[in-house]
């Protein structure tokens, strides 16, 4: 098992120490040592005793002390002093600064009530996230707006409606056959990539499914039109039915719908599939024959299949697939784990929505737009609609926690109007942004070598430790703001004394304190294959639910569905998509010499046949162009892209600009290409990230 070498609540002020701890640069959640001299750390390299990550960093989690010395790092409190985005700050002391916030919020609510005021993040923080939600609800508002509709959620509840749970691949027996689907591990998860490098060197078959990612140890790739993925499973789970490659036992023992599903899948043949993916008709028989029969099979996921309005449904139909094969709860497929890691991670216990005003539930922005009724958060556009609109209400007041808006929620220009129209805004962050940068006050967040926490990644149902490692000056963790501005909400008895009442209240289930944590260092509870034969599935009827009649009652398709795209045209005739960087994380890190060594500016890659007739060449600056916005970014040539698709790279803006210029967020920001007036998704509000109509152009002069 592996072991946390403990530390006293401060840094050692003299000698040298090894400090186990948890990174979290970005979710992975990968184990860390911290290397500390006379308080100092001196050096962050990883764990090769962790359970998960197994000595590996990626270039973010290597550049943790470069983030932590910057010196462009927040380290105080600061009021806005001059006109909104105008880069005139006032540094104030906490007190000063949360005092400001109460009042400010307050103002607001006071007016138009608590539903006026949103709290909003950006990507998942860990525990702070329920701290987020904690203090919306101490404060009366049902407005919590996340990325979860175009992150985690739409495969989180299209596993739970099917089968209960979110299905962690048992890479331990391991499975003879892996399919990644719309994930590329090797740039966005070392540790997991690993794990398929093993599985594979013991004989495992690999199906890779992505319009561009390098798979030359598949034995299969496929390259659909992004955003077509839904289509895709549901052609594949026809081929499976009609060449009786189904675990037919399983079906009949653990699932239901079987009969109504295979009359849904009757449209999608191959053929009429190759039309909507661009996947040759006869590939997609391989694939589906592939998985069927090669079994035990697996299905690792990724972020990309999540980011359109079709993202529910294609979960849904990917979740089918596994049942379909029996590759659900078998060892070495998709199985059930033990929660003992969850602790009380998003439990009411913590959360508090019993808090909430009776019917404020009901007025949560979208709650009228027939979203899942289990989908607590609401989209970003949501809220910037409300503000600017005040449908179905004003929004006037924000709390936002770590989140560059102007550059990762769909529709940039909408967001920048929205946020300048606020009364009053607040952020948290480590840096000053293009979002932070329209604030009234800014907090200084610490960063986790700064504080001690715990820590789960969000592949895995496990708890790790994280130790505070540095003196963290002024700064405080999101968490400890939160419960800050709740003891001054006059709800201080709703707030914890400090952060380790927080931290033991948050081990309960585990039974210990987060001192006695220290030193284990890691809760985590076995694979359990084979769960659903002694306790059925958790789902309404203890089946895999291929129709879903939960669903249908909600008002929701109860079989997966596909929502056709329109088609391409003379004025747009590519298709833009994104990847994740495996240098930065979303638009952080932008600062760091050594991420933008590694990547130094924002680049598109082209197919050489479609950059040849437009006058481009590697390295060429081009004009990309959606009917939302233009941006400019330079020119990659890809030979392995479908020649009718464009992957540009998102999260971009350019900290060395300063703020007189915006930090230059309008320059190579994917989304301001991207729309947030729809199509959106009907289960979670998701706007198209991914999959729009594009064009691309020369510019002429400006090549370089």
């Amino acid at each position: 098992m592996w072991q946390a070498r403990a530390m006293s609540d401060k840094p050692a002020t003299q000698g040298s120490a090894t400090i186990r701890s948890t990174c979290r640069l970005c979710y992975n959640g990968c184990g860390v040592l911290v290397h500390v001299r006379d308080a100092r750390p001196v050096h962050v390299t990883g764990d090769p005793d962790h359970p998960l990550s197994r000595g590996r960093l990626c270039p973010r989690g290597r550049a943790a002390l470069e983030m932590l010395d910057h010196p462009q790092r927040l380290r105080r409190p600061l009021k806005r002093s001059g006109p909104r985005g105008g880069g005139q700050w006032e540094p104030i002391s906490w007190d000063e600064a949360l005092d400001a916030t109460i009042q400010g919020l307050t103002q607001v609510s006071d007016r138009l009530g608590p539903q006026a005021v949103a709290f909003m993040r950006g990507g998942s923080k860990g525990t702070s996230d329920d701290h987020l939600t904690r203090l919306a609800n101490i404060f009366g508002s049902p407005n919590v707006s996340t990325t979860s509709s175009i992150c985690y959620a739409p495969c989180a509840l299209a596993s739970k409606h099917t089968y209960g749970f979110w299905a962690y691949p048992d890479m331990e027996h391991p499975p003879r056959c892996m399919v990644l689907w719309g994930m590329n591990p090797r740039a966005t998860h070392p540790a997991l990539h690993q794990e398929v490098v093993r599985a594979m060197s013991a004989g495992a078959k690999l199906l890779v499914i992505d319009p561009c990612a390098k798979a030359e140890r598949a034995e299969l790739q496929l390259r659909p039109r992004p955003g077509s993925d839904g289509a895709l499973a549901l052609g594949m789970a026809r081929v499976i039915i009609t060449e009786g490659l189904q675990d037919q036992e399983f079906i009949e023992r653990w699932t239901v719908g079987f009969k109504r599903l295979c009359a849904h899948l009757e449209p999608y043949t191959p053929e009429r599939v190759e039309a909507m993916t661009w996947v040759a008709a006869e590939d997609i028989r391989k694939a589906a024959r592939l998985y069927a029969t090669i079994r035990p099979g697996c299905i690792l996921w990724g972020n990309a299949l999540e980011s359109g309005p079709n993202n529910y449904q294609t979960c849904r139909a990917i979740c089918i697939l596994r049942a379909l094969t029996g590759n659900l709860g078998a060892p070495g497929s998709d199985i059930l784990w033990s929660d003992e890691g969850e602790l009380l991670r998003r439990s009411p216990l913590f959360t508090r929505p019993d808090l909430l005003p009776q019917g404020m539930t009901a007025q949560r922005l979208g709650a009228g737009a027939g979203m899942l009724p289990d989908f607590p958060y609401v989209p970003h556009q949501l809220v910037a609609k409300a503000i600017l609109d005040d449908e179905p209400y004003p929004v006037r007041g924000v709390y936002l926690q770590g989140g560059n808006l102007l550059c990762t929620s769909a529709d940039s220009q909408l967001m920048a109007r929205a946020l300048e129209k606020l009364e009053f805004f607040a952020t948290t962050d480590h840096f000053m942004t293009p979002t932070t940068a329209l604030a009234d006050i800014v907090f200084p967040a610490s960063m986790y070598l700064e504080h001690d926490s715990v820590e789960q990644p969000w592949h895995w149902p496990a708890a790790t430790v994280q130790q505070r490692a540095a003196d963290p000056g002024q700064t405080r963790s999101e968490g400890q703001i939160c419960n800050d501005l709740a003891r001054r909400m006059g709800s201080g008895e709703q707030a914890f004394a400090d952060t380790r009442q927080f931290l033991d209240f948050y081990l309960q289930p585990s039974g210990l304190s987060f001192d006695e944590f220290r030193a284990k260092g890691v809760i985590y509870g076995p694979g359990q294959p084979r769960a659903h034969e002694t306790h059925g599935f958790p789902t309404p009827s203890g089946l895999v639910e291929l129709y879903s009649s939960t669903l249908e009652g909600w008002g929701v398709a109860p079989l997966p569905t596909y929502l056709e795209p329109a088609p391409l045209g003379t004025a747009f005739p590519l298709v833009l998509a994104s990847r994740k960087s495996a240098t930065f994380y979303h638009s952080c890190g932008r600062q760091l010499a050594s991420l933008r060594k590694a990547n130094p500016e924002p680049t598109l890659s082209l197919h050489p046949d479609t950059a040849r007739p437009l006058g481009l060449g590697d390295g060429d600056m081009a004009r990309l162009a959606t009917a939302r916005g233009t941006i400019v970014q330079r020119v990659r040539l890809d030979s392995r892209l479908d020649p009718r698709v464009v992957m540009a790279e998102h999260g971009w803006w350019f900290p060395e600009q300063g703020a007189d210029n915006g930090f230059g967020w309008q320059q190579a920001n994917l989304n301001l290409l991207t729309d947030a007036d729809g199509p959106c998704g009907r289960e979670l509000g998701s706007p198209t990230l991914r999959g729009m109509a594009c064009r691309v152009e020369g510019l002429a002069g400006e090549q370089s």
